[in-house]
């Protein structure tokens, strides 16, 4: 014998599907915030690493090794008994 298809089946079936799709739809956005907090913490690692890089250059352009580095690399200085060495592009005129 076939049971009838009452209204209190038809309810219980129609909650058990809302209940799965939200499951599911809560699922989803869990999966999509957890991709977004790992690219940012990807960033965040990248910033860090560049900030450390950027607190060493700092750090160096306040020691004398760097003011004469900076001075021979603009301004040309020598040091006494050095020979200065000049490439073929500094011989052109601009």
């Amino acid at each position: 014998m076939r049971e009838k298809f009452t209204l209190k089946k038809l309810v219980l079936t129609l909650v058990i599907l809302y209940a799965i799709v939200s499951v599911i739809a809560q699922q989803i956005k869990i999966t999509k915030i957890n991709q977004e907090i790992t690219a940012q913490e990807k960033q965040l690692e990248e910033l860090k690493d560049k900030n450390a890089q950027l607190q060493e250059e700092v750090e160096f352009s306040k020691t004398d090794a760097y003011l004469e580095r900076m001075t021979r690399e603009r301004l040309g200085y020598i040091k006494p008994g050095e020979v200065p060495v000049l490439n073929d592009d500094s011989l052109k005129s601009p």
